[in-house]
């Protein structure tokens, strides 16, 4: 059963992201979950040890590791093409659901349903401290991808999509996220696609007491 399972996910090393898109650099769906499973942990850990937060870590990384399984059968969607209508975001997430549900728990162990049936719902409704820090874990490395687009001279639609994913992330106000903002971006030459309205508000930010 559970042989079956891995069989299904290991589709995703062949799936690829932003299919239709010129890119420079291309990366499987499971590079991508891996990349969100290190930055998520990342975070997770400052939230915890830096900043005194209370985070299931283990759940972060499972949270992380298994978000996007569901791409295994649908392939990977573009995000833009997700934010066209509500109608088609709230259409594909109850396709999203029977396929967890019809599909996905089929090839797992019946003790195990409960707990991917959680990555599906945590993700959806991004209710939790973990979900968030896996969310931004997912943002953060469409940063990176983006940046591994523009240093390369391709930067129509990377810049535009980098600029509006900062923003989200510093919408999310989840304080390792904003200490990455300010302390990290800085080290993949990112923080030019910071609005100076965020650069105001992260200088003011005194996280001198962390360090």
């Amino acid at each position: 059963m559970f042989g079956n399972h891995l069989n299904e996910v290991r589709n995703l090393m062949e799936i690829y992201r932003y299919q239709g898109r010129m890119l420079h650099c291309r990366r499987s769906v499971a590079e991508h979950s891996w990349f969100v499973s290190k930055v998520a942990h990342g975070l997770a850990t400052w939230e915890k040890y830096k900043f005194g937060m209370e985070v299931d870590i283990e759940k972060v990384l499972f949270l992380a590791i298994n978000h996007d399984i569901v791409e295994s059968y649908t392939g990977d969607i573009l995000s833009t093409t997700k934010s066209k209508s509500k109608t088609f975001r709230k259409g594909l997430q109850m396709v999203e659901q029977s396929i967890f549900e019809d599909e996905i728990l089929k090839t797992l162990p019946n003790s195990w349903g409960r707990d991917y049936m959680m990555v599906y719902e945590e993700m959806s409704n991004l209710n939790t401290i973990e979900a968030q820090l896996v969310k931004a874990g997912d943002l953060l490395d469409r940063v990176f991808e983006c940046m591994d687009e523009i240093v390369r001279g391709n930067k129509n639609p990377f810049e535009e999509i980098i600029i509006k994913d900062l923003e989200r992330l510093f919408e999310m106000r989840l304080i390792s996220v904003n200490y990455f903002l300010k302390y990290s971006l800085k080290d993949i030459n990112a923080d030019e696609y910071l609005s100076d309205q965020i650069k105001a508000e992260l200088e003011e930010m005194d996280f001198s007491k962390y360090f």
